[in-house]
């Protein structure tokens, strides 16, 4: 008879284990839901972040954006958009404030993330 209690006893316990382990996982479900949410609105903020930067961006400023991206110095801008150098210095300036950037080598990868992203 104290057989049957103990073993009543433990299949209870389990009873109780599984209840509290099926509300753990229905918690971690309703985090990693929220998490999503929070996770796809930031990269929708990031998207929409670099799309108006996109915009802010003069046509000339996306040429010579493009053409950093690309490797060439400001003088070999300069030369292939029949631009002065120092021109084209004030131009990538212009560019590296719109975007908060700090470096062309930044930038570049910065927009190779964005085109990624978009592909």
């Amino acid at each position: 008879m104290s057989e049957i209690l103990e073993h009543e006893k433990i299949v209870e316990r389990f009873e109780e284990i599984a209840i509290l382990l099926m509300q753990a996982m229905e918690g971690a479900r309703k985090e990693m839901t929220a998490l999503g949410k929070i996770l796809g609105a930031a990269n929708a903020s990031s998207t929409a972040l670099r799309s108006s930067i996109a915009r802010e961006l003069s046509q000339r400023e996306r040429q010579v954006l493009n053409l950093v991206i690309e490797g060439l110095t400001n003088k070999e801008i300069a030369i292939k958009l029949t631009l002065c150098t120092n021109t084209v210095k004030s131009h990538v300036h212009t560019i590296l404030s719109k975007t908060g950037i700090s470096s062309r080598l930044k930038l570049a990868a910065f927009v190779q993330e964005e085109r990624k992203e978009k592909a």
